[in-house]
């Protein structure tokens, strides 16, 4: 029961406090507290579930993270200030939701392994939980990507944007793999 209220407390803590973040370490810093929680109710389960999930979630964050790295990006607004490639804002779009754990994505993969387990072992308000802080996450991210695609942009004289390193094609490859993840992992129950 204490660790069912730890699961619950951090899934909320994780959703809430992310809300009103316009620097993108917090955000995600609060999107790991919420994961957390998915972690834990995975290692309830068992052990095995748990390191997929854990490796699943590290394989995604790490894209993510050398993402921002490349384009040395630190805050929400500074989508306002620059005009980025299209494949780097493709990029963002579906690691960001594949990171939300968004159905076609891969990181919907463990989530759903995670789902499933805990309602054959009767944990209803515990899933409902994690799903619906799972959604508002999803809303924070989605907030992202909208300001990154719809808005329009102030091209400024001062602010140059300098790519650190050309990982670009690593960057596309490790992208096609989180979106097609969930289709090629179909093929292991054939």
């Amino acid at each position: 029961n204490f660790l069912i209220l730890v699961i619950i407390l951090n899934s909320i803590i994780g959703a809430i406090g992310g809300l009103n973040q316009t620097s993108i370490r917090k955000l995600m810093t609060f999107s790991s507290i919420n994961n957390l929680s998915w972690m834990l109710s995975a290692m309830m389960i068992s052990e095995n579930l748990w390191m997929f999930y854990f490796f699943m979630y590290s394989f995604l964050i790490s894209i993510l993270c050398l993402l921002f790295s490349m384009i040395n990006m630190f805050f929400i607004n500074q989508l306002f200030f620059f005009n980025i490639n299209y494949l780097i804002k493709l990029s963002l779009l579906i690691n960001f939701l594949s990171l939300g754990g968004l159905p076609p994505f891969m990181g919907f993969l463990p989530k759903w392994i995670i789902i499933n387990f805990m309602l054959n072992s009767n944990l209803y308000f515990l899933t409902f939980i994690l799903i619906m802080m799972s959604l508002i996450l999803l809303f924070f991210y989605i907030r992202i990507l909208y300001s990154s695609f719809m808005f329009n942009y102030l091209k400024l004289k001062w602010i140059k944007i300098k790519i650190k390193n050309n990982m670009f094609i690593t960057m596309n490859f490790l992208s096609f793999f989180s979106i097609l993840g969930l289709i090629t992992s179909t093929f292991f129950f054939m």
